[in-house]
């Protein structure tokens, strides 16, 4: 049995089994999950408008 990157792993013959991660986790906080989401929105709204300014020029989607 060995830790990679947190995960640890256990060996059997030439099979490896994932059997759960570290309990050394910290959780994502609020902030950070909420600015994810608020990229998000922003690369689809630019997404969206960038289509639809191709859509203007003439560009079939």
């Amino acid at each position: 049995m060995f830790t990679i990157s947190g995960i640890v792993v256990e060996t059997s013959g030439t099979m490896v089994i994932a059997t759960g991660v570290s309990a050394r986790m910290k959780k994502v906080p609020f902030k950070r999950i909420s600015g994810f989401i608020a990229a998000g929105g922003m690369a689809t709204l630019f997404h969206w408008a960038a289509m639809s300014g191709l859509v203007l020029l003439g560009m079939a989607p």
